[in-house]
């Protein structure tokens, strides 16, 4: 009979989707215009709306998670890219490589690459040695199609409460023609016991 114990350890969805332009409309005079400009008329064409969005400055995207770890753990996370890979814009692309990965200490200023003391990324088998946390990605596997795994390693003595984010760039690549897509997330990874 199963007692409960342990945590499920769920993946995390990565990436965001991207959607097709509908980059014009005919016009008169057989002139094109961006959707959502109207017609137009003549040279004097003031068509295009400015809604509140287009003056306001870009708001930061957040980072996926929390991942929750306990001291002396070792956790694996399954970062799902197919919102991105699956989008409209990305048809025939598929999860080529981790252009970049770095663990960081958010809890310092700047961040600085985390203290593998305290928490690392791990493979198991060929892990550098001392750890470097500065540049992880090739202890970050895919798992096609769009997908990819990493182990976290957390130092028994971990504080609890302690906060790193986890940034990552991948690349997607369309097979015929050799042309890649980048995009880049962050996953927040946080130090708890339960």
């Amino acid at each position: 009979m199963p007692n409960g114990l342990g945590r499920a350890t769920n993946s995390i969805f990565t990436g965001r989707a991207l959607s097709a332009v509908n980059l014009a409309t005919p016009g008169p005079l057989g002139r094109s215009y961006p959707s959502g400009w109207g017609s137009g008329v003549g040279n004097d064409f003031v068509g295009w709306p400015r809604t509140g969005a287009m003056c306001a400055p870009p708001v930061q995207c957040c980072c996926k998670g929390p991942i929750t770890i306990g001291p002396g753990e070792v956790r694996p996370i399954l970062a799902d890219w197919s919102a991105w890979l699956q989008s409209d814009s990305m048809q025939g692309f598929n999860l080529y490589e981790i252009a970049s990965a770095q663990l960081l200490d958010v809890t310092r200023t700047p961040m600085l690459p985390a203290d593998p003391a305290i928490i690392k990324v791990v493979r198991n088998t060929q892990d550098p040695d001392p750890p470097d946390n500065s540049d992880v990605k090739g202890l970050i596997d895919l798992v096609p199609p769009n997908a990819m795994r990493l182990m976290i390693e957390a130092a028994p003595d971990a504080p609890l409460g302690r906060q790193f984010k986890l940034d990552f760039c991948a690349v997607a690549c369309d097979g015929c023609e050799g042309r890649k897509a980048r995009m880049c997330d962050c996953i927040v990874i946080t130090i708890q016991e339960c």
